[in-house]
């Protein structure tokens, strides 16, 4: 008998005991099948972010806060978000972090706990080399340079600048020109006394004339060689001239492209701008230039206005094309390089890994992707032009000097209309003073004719 009350209280035990493990073990589910976590409450500390994206309150009107809102609710639809501003600009993401976890600790606080924005390589799924699990929000192939368009349009090199650093083989051109000219006139100047004159200074800058026509392949025919051994040199120079001109060619065009690609590109040196991602981009890019952390949005691009720094980087190509949409002050600026190097933007929880929050963060991350919005292709392919705003031909210079040259045109026209109405004036002015003059020789011999 007392054994078998003593079987059936282990029994019941047994179910409780497994009752218990099992409700400690799985995360609590609400009737209609979510998954919610311990606390209802969940929150969700920022730092100041571009603010389409993030703005200062956490308001459904910013892109990130409507996405965990709306994951959040598909997930367990009785969670709140609190979303707390973090004021601390000395500190960042990740000590903010430590000191959040410690606190949780002290206080045996479970709630669940995010920080915002943080940064991971692709591929990571905790952050900061701890077990703080990274929920993503957004993916970047990699961040983007920019800079004040009017500097950069500074920078530019112009086609007299790369003919000016072009010097040297200009003068060879010239120097080699004279030389075969006057070769030219010394082999030919005797059986072609015609075109290229006995004398020397004269026969000089003829010979010079041939050569520079003959290089350049023009050909006017008004200076032509008809000695045997000026006709060969004539051969040799055609070939010389041709490579030469090609060098000349080549040079001016890598020194427009490597001068341009150069001073853009070139951060060595340079003042960069980041919106609370130092700590992320200090040490996974290794750029060349000094990060200067902002916790504005709109100080940051004032700052680049006002040339305290010379660049901003941007995480993501989508965020400029997005940015354009809610900044009129982003049309000042433009592209000048995308730095390849694949990160992921989102937010880390401070709790450990625990079973009961487990099963509700899974849920949000799945959720999270639903909401995810890449712009449109229209608005993509209206804003290819912020990084291709330069090129070999610039195409303002190009258009000015069209205009210009239709000036010319219009006043050369001008006058040349005018030369020809005087022209036509003063030929019927003699036409008509011819024609009086006839009349007045004339008369006399009609007067005497009339007395006939």
């Amino acid at each position: 008998m007392a054994v078998s009350k003593t079987i059936s209280l282990l029994a019941v035990l047994t179910v409780l005991l497994k009752n218990v493990h099992g409700a400690s073990l799985c995360p609590a589910k609400q009737q209609d099948g979510s998954v919610c976590p311990r606390s209802k409450r969940i929150k969700i500390h920022f730092k100041p972010y571009y603010e389409i994206f993030f703005d200062k309150t956490g308001s459904m009107d910013s892109l990130y806060p409507s996405i965990l809102r709306n994951a959040t609710a598909l997930c367990c639809n009785t969670s709140i978000l609190d979303f707390i501003p973090v004021n601390s600009s000395h500190k960042d993401i990740e000590e903010l972090i430590q000191d959040e976890s410690c606190a949780k600790v002290e206080r045996n606080d479970s709630s669940l706990s995010f920080f915002f924005p943080v940064f991971v390589k692709s591929g990571k799924k905790v952050a900061f080399d701890e077990e703080f699990q990274f929920l993503q929000l957004v993916k970047s192939p990699g961040p983007v340079i920019m800079m004040l368009t009017s500097e950069k349009q500074k920078m530019k090199v112009t086609a007299s600048v790369a003919v000016r650093e072009s010097w040297p083989l200009f003068v060879l051109i010239l120097c080699l020109s004279a030389t075969v000219g006057l070769l030219g006139w010394l082999l030919d100047h005797s059986s072609n006394p015609s075109q290229f004159s006995s004398w020397f200074y004269k026969g000089a800058w003829e010979g010079f004339w041939w050569a520079m026509v003959t290089i350049t392949t023009v050909g006017y025919g008004d200076k032509v060689p008809v000695a045997f051994f000026s006709r060969v040199l004539t051969i040799l120079w055609l070939f010389c001239g041709a490579i030469i001109l090609s060098l000349f060619t080549a040079n001016v065009t890598s020194v427009l492209t490597s001068n341009q690609m150069d001073n853009t590109k070139n951060l060595i040196g340079t003042r960069i701008a980041v919106l609370n991602s130092k700590h992320y981009f200090e040490s996974n890019l290794n750029i060349g230039g000094t990060i200067e952390e902002f916790n504005s949005q709109n100080e940051m691009f004032a700052r680049l206005q006002d040339l305290s720094v010379d660049r901003v980087l941007i995480p993501n190509y989508f965020d400029i094309v997005r940015l354009e949409e809610s900044m009129p002050a982003m049309k000042f600026f433009s592209v000048v390089d995308v730095i390849h190097e694949p990160f992921r933007t989102g937010l880390a929880l401070v709790n450990k890994q625990s079973t009961e929050n487990k099963a509700f963060v899974s849920c949000l991350q799945k959720k999270v992707k639903l909401f995810h919005t890449v712009p449109s292709k229209d608005a993509i392919t209206n804003n290819q032009d912020s990084l291709h705003r330069t090129s070999m031909l610039f195409e303002h210079d190009i258009l000015l000097i069209i205009y210009y040259n239709l000036l010319a045109i219009a006043v050369i026209a001008g006058i040349g209309v005018v030369l020809d109405l005087f022209r036509c004036f003063r030929a019927g002015k003699k036409r008509l003073d011819s024609n009086d003059r006839e009349e007045t020789e004339l008369s006399p011999f009609d007067e005497r004719e009339a007395d006939v």
